[in-house]
């Protein structure tokens, strides 16, 4: 927090980035238009703490209302079943994530302190572990020896 504003951390899509990010790249973008109608022109989804004011929540729900002409609820709905073996093919209908983010930025500015994450990088605590994370022999050593630390 940084004068009583939360932090919203970004990258832009033109960076150099890893196989996990060039396909948030191919697919969040495309997401958050269908979801909003607006372009996302960067990426939200890149550091924690993701905390958000509760006026973000009901402001990114009512601009997908507005968007789709629906509730939120029936506008995001999915019935597929995720399986992560199918991500990024599944239907995804919403990012929360970077929904909140384009939400906060273009309309409550004020209420966050938006940053460039390369300014303030620092070296992270957590893991980013997804729903659609590989959980690989490596990736099980990996948290094998943080339970052990």
């Amino acid at each position: 927090m940084m004068e009583g504003r939360l932090n919203l951390q970004f990258l832009p899509w033109e960076m150099e980035r890893d196989a996990g990010q060039k396909v948030a790249m191919e697919l969040w973008p495309r997401v958050v238009k269908e979801s909003t109608g607006l372009d996302l022109p960067v990426d939200y989804m890149v550091a924690r703490p993701w905390l958000f004011w509760r006026s973000t929540f009901s402001g990114a729900r009512e601009l997908v209302e507005n968007h789709k002409q629906d509730l939120f609820y029936d506008a995001v709905y999915s019935e597929a079943e995720f399986d992560w073996h199918n991500y990024p093919n599944h239907p995804f209908t919403f990012c929360d994530l970077e929904n909140l983010g384009l939400y906060a930025a273009g309309a409550e500015p004020e209420k966050y302190w938006i940053t460039d994450y390369r300014e303030h990088a620092v070296p992270e605590f957590f893991a980013d572990i997804w729903s659609h994370t590989p959980f690989t022999p490596l990736l099980q050593q990996k948290l094998d020896k943080l339970l052990k630390e």
